[in-house]
């Protein structure tokens, strides 16, 4: 890959925002599933890049995206591979956590390196993964599943385990938080609804479990959550089956619950605070064809008001329609992703009010493709692959990435995110015919902006 010198387009909102958001220039990409976008750090962006069997960690200006460094990272132990199970930020650190298979211990090793400068420390060893009970075959050695989860502070991690002791632990987890020492403040036993065939499918428990601030632990389940604090374990119930919500937290002891039942017309906010959650503020609300929308995000501010955005999302079996939760895990030939629904709450529960944004997308790959969400003061950026309408000339409508700025009182502007155009595509990016489309799964939302990843390229978008 290498560094492309084009114009800096700028995006201009109309919303009298205190700043303007802006583009960086890009920086082309081979594939899309080779780069892991990582975070932003001092005005530095973070991003791990796999070529073949090389993994390295590039450091980009962020408004300039000029490349200043870039670090092999050596996954190799005693001569053999080790898998990258993550990479991230933690405590204003750049970390990563591999794992090896020690085969004549049947003991699979997870160890976290941390970058000081350009130097990798030594490892720090966080477990040993039993493997004594793995069906045998080429893949024993990976066959283990580790996962990390960082608290929006960057101040705790929780690093999720699979232990094979017996058959029967499958679904088990053991999950440990650590705290900004790298020392172990809580652990946790749990059983996740995972399917059994761990040998082909790699899940996300971030679909389950949620770090907060504060080390504090949430699983979601279909009848409400499980919060581990520090020093005590409860549940937050729900009256209808639900795993379709997000949950987040406005400071110790406060948590908001918010999303849409299953197999039903509604939705819910569960506002929940003081000693062990011990008040409570319970709104349900019609919501018309829920069974059609995934949640995407819940965005909270420090007065509780809270915005939820869903967007809908159908996949189809050979021309049949299905539903929002029929996306993951299954097979069938596209997945078309519709309007783009947001709900703002006050406080107490009540309705605020509704905005809706209308586009049609349809996908082959509903792990990539979604929309990307974030809130910057007090506008809600929605950022989308949104179908531009066609002219006279050309009867065929295209995709371009657009943006929807939308306030709090509910009023929106609609912009193209890369305004220079010139006949479907971007001034100045070579070999491009037509304009990239955003990947906004594998984005990533920083505190002043985000990290736009698209199929040909990627660039920071941000004041």
């Amino acid at each position: 890959m290498h560094l492309i010198s084009i114009l800096v387009f700028s995006l201009f909102i109309s919303l009298n925002l205190s700043a303007q958001f802006h583009l960086s220039p890009l920086q082309e990409i081979d594939y899309v599933k080779n780069i892991l976008p990582v975070g932003e750090l001092n005005g530095e962006l973070y991003t791990v890049v796999k070529q073949k069997k090389e993994v390295k960690l590039q450091v980009h200006s962020a408004s300039l995206l000029e490349l200043k460094r870039e670090i092999a990272l050596d996954l190799r132990k005693d001569g053999r591979s080790r898998d990258l199970e993550a990479a991230f930020l933690f405590d204003s650190t750049f970390v990563y956590v591999t794992s090896y298979a020690n085969l004549t211990t049947e003991k699979r090793v997870v160890e976290l390196f941390q970058l000081v400068g350009d130097s990798v420390l030594p490892p720090v060893e966080l477990a040993q993964l039993s493997m004594k009970n793995l069906p045998s075959g080429p893949w024993r050695e990976y066959g283990l599943i580790v996962d990390c989860l960082v608290s929006p502070d960057g101040k705790s991690m929780a690093v999720v385990y699979q232990d094979q002791n017996d058959m029967s632990t499958v679904n088990s987890r053991a999950i440990v938080v650590w705290d900004e020492n790298l020392q172990p403040i809580s652990s946790i036993r749990t059983t996740v609804n995972f399917p059994a065939n761990q040998s082909k499918i790699r899940f996300n428990v971030k679909d389950q479990l949620v770090l907060l601030d504060g080390g504090t632990l949430v699983q979601k389940a279909l009848m409400g959550a499980v919060v581990w604090a520090l020093d005590d374990e409860y549940e937050i119930l729900l009256s209808k089956p639900s795993a379709n919500y997000c949950i987040r937290s406005v400071g110790p002891g406060k948590l908001v619950l918010c999303g849409l039942y299953s197999y039903s017309d509604g939705g819910f906010m569960i506002n929940v605070s003081g000693d062990k959650y011990s008040r409570v503020i319970r709104q349900e609300f019609d919501f018309p064809g829920a069974y059609a929308y995934q949640v995407m995000d819940l965005l909270v501010k420090e007065n509780r008001e809270v915005t939820l955005v869903m967007e809908e999302v159908v996949r189809n079996y050979a021309g049949r329609p299905g539903n929002a939760y029929s996306v993951r895990g299954s097979k069938s030939s596209n997945v078309e992703f519709g309007e783009i629904r947001l709900l703002n709450f006050s406080s107490n529960g009540s309705k605020n009010w509704e905005f809706a944004i209308p586009r049609e997308e349809i996908v082959s790959e509903p792990s990539e493709f979604s929309s990307l969400v974030f809130s910057e003061g007090e506008t809600v950026y929605i950022l989308f692959n949104g179908v531009v309408e066609h002219s006279e000339a050309d009867k065929s409508p295209r995709k371009e990435p657009m943006i929807c700025s939308v306030r709090e009182d509910g009023s929106s502007v609609t912009e193209y995110i890369f305004s220079d155009m010139e006949n479907d595509r971007i001034v100045g990016l070579a070999e491009t015919e037509k304009t990239p489309l955003l990947v906004p799964a594998k984005s990533r939302h920083f505190r002043r902006g985000c990290f736009l990843l698209t199929t040909g390229f990627f660039c920071y978008f941000g004041k």
